[in-house]
């Protein structure tokens, strides 16, 4: 864990922080604030610190909540294929799973872990939509219903997640996207700052 101080002047501390926090992303980091001014601490939990205390709260039984919090919380990754939010026949969503999942995922949330759902299921989605009764073979069928249900893949995870006070954010990603140092860096930061707002990405291929 780093500790750092965010009252030093001119916002140094402030900027000592991104620079660990470019450095070392791995590192959980509790920023401590001599005065009692929240507004810097605030900021650099906002880009990613896992907790922060200012002026009056350095006792020792608080540094140590902060920092045990700090070493506990976690990024976690959950998959969640076609198999588990398709009906059994593959051709819609199943509403009632998506109840169960996104109430154990909010309490994740809650418990101050971040969290990240890798999710398929937008043609099963589109299936139902366009009237189809079973997965089509052709590469561009396929990809017509996953353009009809991305949007109600999406629609559900919001219906969903609203009702524990989550916001969800749609990430599309490619090969290209991940091969790219440049856009992998951009891809990193943009699901840094998601989650440092607690917003569940929602993550899948973009066919």
């Amino acid at each position: 864990v780093v500790l750092l101080d965010l009252s030093l002047p001119d916002q140094s501390g402030l900027e000592t922080y991104f620079a660990v926090a470019r450095a070392a992303p791995h590192l959980p980091v509790v920023v401590m604030s001599g005065t009692s001014d929240e507004s810097n601490a605030v900021r650099a939990v906002r880009e990613g610190a896992q907790d922060y205390l200012v002026k009056g709260q350095f006792e020792h039984r608080a540094l140590e909540r902060s920092i045990r919090y700090a070493i506990e919380r976690k990024r976690i990754v959950l998959k969640f294929g076609s198999g588990i939010l398709a009906t059994p026949q593959g051709t819609n969503l199943e509403q009632r799973q998506f109840t169960r999942l996104t109430k154990e995922v909010a309490a994740l949330v809650a418990a101050g872990h971040e969290v990240l759902v890798v999710s398929s299921a937008a043609v099963a989605a589109g299936l139902g939509a366009m009237g189809l009764k079973e997965r089509p073979s052709e590469l561009s069928a396929r990809q017509a219903c996953a353009a009809v249900g991305q949007g109600r893949l999406m629609t559900t995870y919001t219906e969903h997640f609203q009702k524990h006070g989550l916001t969800v954010a749609q990430i599309l990603l490619t090969y290209a996207d991940l091969d790219s140092r440049s856009a992998y860096a951009n891809v990193r930061n943009t699901l840094t700052r998601l989650l440092a707002n607690r917003v569940v990405p929602i993550i899948n291929e973009n066919d």
